[in-house]
């Protein structure tokens, strides 16, 4: 059982600070990918536009208490 001190104790973790610190810098490549590439390659971009929702997915992932 997941409770809210579980969660906070794994977000203060710094392997776990590094790895959406990790999530972040690729958003932001992808980012620099679309600017620079856009329009080249449609399914390319269809790959970086789901690649970066995934990634906030990711950073967006609400937790709570699991029972």
């Amino acid at each position: 059982m997941i409770n809210a001190e579980d969660v906070q104790v794994w977000l203060a973790d710094p392997i776990t600070k590094k790895f959406f610190e990790a999530i972040e810098d690729r958003i932001e490549q992808v980012k620099d990918l679309v600017i620079k590439q856009a329009g080249q390659d449609s399914v390319q971009d269809s790959f970086y536009r789901g690649y970066a929702v995934a990634c906030n997915d990711i950073l967006n992932t609400q937790f709570g208490d699991e029972d």
